[in-house]
């Protein structure tokens, strides 16, 4: 259901990455297309997108953990080209070219996403959804959950949430 509203959103393309990588929202806010690799169906983590005194920054990831590369599923490379091509398009529109060092997902004004404005657009879906108390980061709960039913080992679904191996069995994603 949570799906089926978001796909009518602007941010789809963020949720759906974020449901589809366990990335969190500073990461993905980050992300270059430098760091996105269709072929080789991988993301590198290089940078965030953090918003301190009401001020957005990007910074390098906090630890030596979340600075790592992360594996995609074919299907979400597959989105993520199609993705591509319409940003290219639009650029293309706007008299410019999309390069490697342009950020994925960008507000409507071609900006880096104010972390807030995501935040009240994700709250704006899950209640259109009919959900309560469901929030961005939990997407990456949903990651690992779904993971964990593909049989994925801990220690593999840890690496790509960015945590050490510890955390992933104190009970907490």
């Amino acid at each position: 259901m949570l799906f089926d509203v978001a796909k009518a959103s602007y941010y789809y393309p963020v949720t759906y990455t974020a449901v589809s990588t366990g990335l969190r929202q500073a990461e993905l806010l980050g992300l270059r297309w430098r760091d996105v690799d269709l072929d080789m169906l991988s993301i590198s983590v290089s940078q965030v997108l953090y918003k301190r005194h009401g001020i957005c920054q990007f910074k390098e990831p906090k630890t030596a953990h979340s600075r790592r590369r992360v594996a995609m599923t074919s299907k979400l490379a597959l989105f993520l080209r199609g993705y591509k091509l319409e940003r290219e398009q639009l650029y293309r529109e706007l008299g410019k070219q999309l390069g490697l060092d342009d950020l994925v997902f960008t507000s409507v004004q071609g900006k880096a996403i104010d972390p807030c404005v995501l935040t009240h657009a994700f709250t704006r879906m899950v209640r259109r959804a009919g959900l309560g108390g469901v929030r961005f980061h939990d997407l990456r709960h949903t990651f690992a959950s779904l993971m964990l039913l593909r049989g994925a080992k801990p220690k593999v679904i840890s690496e790509a949430l960015g945590h050490k191996l510890g955390r992933l069995y104190n009970g907490r994603l």
